[in-house]
Order: structure tokens, then C-alpha cells, then sequence
């Protein structure tokens, strides 16, 4: 047996198609395989496309309130958390693309942003502003998670990616949560 009857094979067994997507040889296979998710749903592509926006928008709370603190530690410490969150929102645009083909909701992430904003430009504020949109964070990347799974399009690479993401906003939480005075 060939590589190509070995792919074919392999995607019929409905480990990465849906039970309707019969492949045959005739199909362009490689096109096939790294096509823009036709089979992953539009609901998994809104919640991943809401997720990436949702962490460019606490990137931008983050690095606002790196602005607006005055001390060289909470300097640092906003710094820190903007880079990581930086870091994940790229990751997961990369992830959302290579899966879906496009993000949906491009823009939104301001209006995240603005629904944290902090009403003085003082330490506690800044932390209190950070550690809020950090546990709506969680909120929203349990959600993802849960509607990606219940729909069967948690692929490996998504439950690795959001876990770790998950995983580095809880030390992000631990850090502001030893800030505060």
C-alpha cells in the first residue's frame, strides 16, 4: 500500500473528518488534508475567532496599565504580562487561521479592552483591571474548550495550545495576586 492509500485510509476512519467527508483517491489529497477546515464547524470557528480577540484585547489591558503604573516593579510586572499574553494571541491567530482559513472577529478586541478600563490610573487599580479581564480570561478559555470538545473538533493541537494558554494565565493571576499590596 502506497502513502496516498495509507492517507486515504487513515482520513476515512473519521479520526479527522466527519463520517460524511468520504475521501477517494481522486481527491486532491494533500489539498484535502490542509484545507481551510471545511469540516470543523462555524461555531468552532466563531468561539476560536472570539478567543484570539479576546486575548488581543487583554494584551491591550495589560499594556495600558504598564503605561499608567508608576513604580519600576509594576513596570516589569505589566511587561511581563503583556509579552505572555502577546505571545498566546499570536499562537492562537496562527492556530485559528491554519484551521479555519480566516478570524471572524476582527476589531473586537478594543471593545474587550474598554471593558476594563480603569477609572484612576493608580497600582491597585491597574492590578484590580488586570486580575478581572484575567478571570474572564479563564471563563472564556473553559468555554472554548468545552464547546470545541462537545462538538468533537478538539483537535490535539487545540487542547495543547488552549491548556497551556489556560495554564499561563493562572500564573499571570498568581503574579498580580502578589501585587497587591
Amino acid at each position: 500500500m502506497d502513502i496516498l492509500d495509507q492517507m486515504v485510509k487513515f482520513a476515512n476512519k473519521d479520526i479527522i473528518f466527519k463520517k460524511s467527508a468520504k475521501i477517494t483517491k481522486e481527491d486532491t489529497i494533500l489539498e484535502r488534508f490542509f484545507s481551510k477546515a471545511q469540516d470543523l464547524s462555524e461555531d468552532s470557528h466563531k468561539q476560536m475567532s472570539l478567543y484570539v480577540a479576546f486575548l488581543r484585547g487583554l494584551y491591550l489591558v495589560h499594556q495600558q496599565n504598564h503605561w499608567e503604573t508608576k513604580g519600576y516593579q509594576q513596570h516589569l510586572l505589566f511587561q511581563r504580562l503583556y509579552e505572555n499574553v502577546l505571545e498566546s494571541a499570536d499562537n492562537a491567530a496562527e492556530k485559528t487561521v491554519g484551521l479555519f482559513g480566516s478570524l471572524m472577529s476582527k476589531g473586537l478586541e478594543s471593545k474587550i479592552a474598554d471593558q476594563f478600563k480603569t477609572e484612576k490610573p493608580d497600582l491597585e487599580a491597574c492590578v484590580k483591571s488586570s486580575l478581572k479581564a484575567e478571570k474572564s480570561y479563564q471563563n472564556l478559555v473553559k468555554k472554548v474548550y468545552d464547546g470545541l470538545k462537545e462538538r468533537n473538533e478538539l483537535t490535539l493541537g487545540l487542547d495543547d495550545m488552549l491548556m497551556s494558554q489556560a495554564n499561563d494565565s493562572e500564573t499571570r493571576i498568581y503574579l498580580l495576586q502578589q501585587s497587591i499590596v
